[in-house]
């Protein structure tokens, strides 16, 4: 604040123009190479990861969130003194690129480069510090070689197979699902309804992995509580007895697993998923909402003989069969009533209340078993947009790896994606082949990996850009683990999962040392509009690039750092960035209100002595306030720092914002004393220059203007965060509450 007698406010500082300083830093960073990661000895590293976008079109605010908070830790580590590796990729695989190359009558990997390159300009707009020469699109054969080649190492050694199992079909979108996008019974994409179909399909036997994945959550310190309860239910350890029961009339049995053997005596049904084997099998048709009891009917062996138990089918996207006991769970005497199976809680005349677990263990109709809820990871799909799944079906041979020196397996270009069905299995050139064993005819998989096949690349981002080999040890050793893994809440049963599974199957291989592949994770809650999940599929995206031509892309960072805590959803409103623009522009206007009492030097006094009773008096005060001002000082860079290490960027804007609060209480009191005394001044200069370092990782690009008007070396990008961060104890300068 710039009293309105002193000589310098008349020199109005120009105004906050964002639109033209904004290109001016990022073309500047660049040119400089601020960004280029590299090793050097003694020196800390931080590997910062997020998860990348479907390369389908635009960034919208939802994925803004993710990016910005990620580069807020990178510079705030970069400035801490840390070799920061921080770079990013492009999902440029899967069905949503495959359906709008489809809708826009070209290619997908035409349509997958356009929008990669488009979002790279968008990554530059949103002052994103990445390493871009380490920024991978997925869908290039150097980096889908890989993803085959673990694919053929895991095969080799037995952790991926192929079996006939039940899969979600979508008829509109000639597709199987995974079924994380089957959403109430319908596709998550274009909303018809979803069938089940007994297909042959590919498996990562994840339940190999299951006992260690479990033991490890114990260590992951950095991941939150919630996601670590999420993955042990996930895995679901159950100890128990498992019942092979005879099904009437037909040949095969059911498997059922009692997580206590007390329950034989409760059963009175057996509930199997929509995607159960016998489900699938079934004429009947289940839709959303609804349960039905199947013809089939599982017999097990009690005292007085054979005892029937009726098999519904529940409305739950799952393969498995659970104990149907309605006496002690609710939900079951429900699903009992609803299909009209008979049940009594005080009945106990019955042969099955007299059938025990040492009976049917007797009787072979029973084991004790270790089982886990952890099913195997389907990883292929029916379609054509994805790394082809690199195995030959050999009449002789039968399934056979692709050689190593033949990968990667490439795409053909040259298909129709306007007709019905995966062109891959109507292509004779992709199709018919050699086997790679006995030379005879034979046929080339048609499937393709899934999109989330690449998340077992992510922590090799690391590689060296000259590296053929990308599992290089010293690159291990030079930057794994990662530190910090960011992305959304709803990667927690996939991405997240995936990623901790391959590191471990990658060591049993002896491909790779690390056994827990990311130190931190940090799971976004989701960017809403209007309660809804903000996403293209919904069509409630709101454009980012509407918002920075509006307000500019540091108050879009901003108000997406302010809005609510990382872990937190928030409903996005554009009143969170006139908040955030009107905060820049004060600051804007009070450094440069600064640099003009530093630059006018006739009117700042050097002599500290009173010579009247009344200025001694005023004098005193502004020393008090002044030793108030290093404490405040103290206080905000000492909670900015903490805030910034455990990723609590909300409050460090908060308390970067009561910083500046203080800073405009004490240029008041400064201002009042005619002429301001030098030594005032110097507190004054030196906590600004400090605050402009605090907003560096926020919003850098106004924050590097300010630096050069405050006469700054360097560029803050580069300069070194000025608060001590060994410290434990707090300082005792107050931020709250002052005025």
């Amino acid at each position: 604040m710039i009293a309105a007698d002193t000589p310098s406010a008349a020199a109005r500082p120009a105004p906050y123009q964002p639109a033209s300083l904004e290109p001016h830093w990022q073309r500047t960073w660049q040119d400089a190479r601020v960004f280029e990661a590299d090793r050097h000895r003694g020196r800390p590293k931080w590997f910062v990861i997020e998860l990348p976008p479907f390369a389908t079109g635009r960034l919208h605010l939802g994925h803004a969130r993710n990016y910005v908070l990620a580069d807020a830790g990178a510079r705030f580590r970069r400035m801490q003194g840390y070799d920061v590796l921080y770079t990013s990729g492009f999902d440029t695989f899967g069905l949503p690129i495959e359906l709008a190359a489809s809708a826009e009558g070209c290619m997908p990997g035409d349509l997958a480069s356009r929008c990669s390159d488009a979002m790279g300009e968008q990554f530059v707009r949103l002052g994103l510090g990445h390493d871009r020469r380490r920024i991978d699109q997925y869908h290039v054969p150097e980096f889908y070689r890989w993803v085959q080649w673990v694919f053929v190492r895991l095969f080799e050694a037995g952790y991926c197979f192929r079996r006939d199992a039940a899969a979600a079909w979508c008829a509109q979108c000639e597709v199987t699902l995974a079924a994380s996008l089957v959403e109430d019974g319908r596709c998550w994409r274009c909303k018809g309804e979803v069938q089940t179909q007994v297909r042959p399909q590919w498996f990562v036997r994840e339940s190999a992995f299951a006992d260690e994945m479990l033991d490890g959550l114990d260590r992951l310190d950095g991941w939150p509580h919630d996601v670590k309860m999420i993955h042990r239910d996930w895995i679901g350890r159950r100890d128990g007895v498992q019942l092979s029961l005879p099904l009437r009339g037909r040949t095969d049995r059911l498997s059922l697993l009692l997580e206590d053997p007390a329950w034989v005596s409760d059963l009175r049904f057996i509930a199997v998923g929509r995607q159960h084997p016998l489900a699938a099998a079934s004429a009947m048709r289940l839709t959303p909402g609804e349960t039905l009891v199947l013809p089939d009917v599982a017999q097990a062996a009690g005292e007085a003989g054979i005892f029937d138990l009726p098999i519904v089918v529940e409305d739950a996207a799952h393969d498995g069969a659970r104990p149907g006991r309605p006496g002690p769970v609710p939900e079951d005497r429900a699903l009992a009533e609803l299909n009209g199976i008979a049940w009594s809680s005080h009945d106990a005349s019955g042969p099955i209340d007299r059938c025990d677990a040492q009976a049917m263990l007797a009787a072979g109709q029973a084991s004790r078993v270790v089982r886990y809820r952890l099913q195997d990871w389907n990883i292929a799909r029916n379609r054509y947009w994805g790394p082809p799944v690199p195995v030959v079906h050999c009449a002789d041979c039968g399934l056979v790896a692709v050689p190593e020196h033949e990968l990667p397996v490439l795409l053909p270009d040259d298909v129709d994606l306007q007709q019905s069905g995966n062109p891959l299995e109507r292509h004779c050139e992709f199709r018919h082949v050699a086997c790679p064993r006995c030379n005879r005819p034979a046929m080339r998989d048609p499937e393709t990996l899934e999109a989330y096949s690449s998340p077992w690349w992510y922590h090799w981002l690391c590689r060296s850009l000259d590296a053929e080999y990308p599992f290089s040890r010293e690159d291990a050793q030079a930057w794994l683990p990662v530190d910090l893994m960011i992305g959304g809440a709803d990667q927690v049963r996939s991405c997240f999962f995936h990623v901790r599974m391959i590191a471990r199957a990658l060591r049993r291989l002896g491909i790779a040392d690390i056994e827990e592949p990311v130190t931190t994770l940090l799971a976004l809650g989701m960017v809403k509009q209007n309660n809804r999940k903000m996403s293209k599929s919904a069509g409630n995206a709101v454009d980012m690039e509407s918002i920075i031509a509006r307000y500019g892309t540091d108050t879009l960072r901003l108000a997406i750092i302010g809005a609510a805590a990382p872990e937190r959803d928030f409903n996005w409103s554009e009143e969170l960035a006139r908040r955030e623009h009107a905060f820049l522009a004060r600051a804007w206007h009070f450094v440069h209100g600064v640099c003009a009492l530093i630059g006018d030097r006739r009117h700042v006094s050097d002599d500290a002595v009173p010579t009247e009773a009344g200025s001694a008096v005023a004098d005193g005060a502004l020393d008090r306030l002044g030793k108030r001002m290093e404490g405040w000082l103290a206080t905000g860079g000492y909670r900015m720092t903490a805030d910034l290490r455990r990723h609590d960027y909300h409050l460090a804007l908060r308390n970067l914002k009561l910083l500046f609060d203080r800073l405009q209480t004490f240029d008041v009191a400064l201002r009042k004393h005619q002429p301001p005394r030098a030594q005032d001044v110097a507190i004054l200069a030196d906590a600004t220059r400090a605050m402009v370092l605090y907003l560096g990782p926020l919003a850098p690009h106004i924050a590097e203007a300010l630096w050069q008007t405050l006469d700054g070396e360097g560029m803050v990008a580069c300069a070194a965060w000025p608060a001590e961060s060994d410290s434990e104890l707090e300082p005792s300068g107050e931020l709250e509450g002052m005025t």
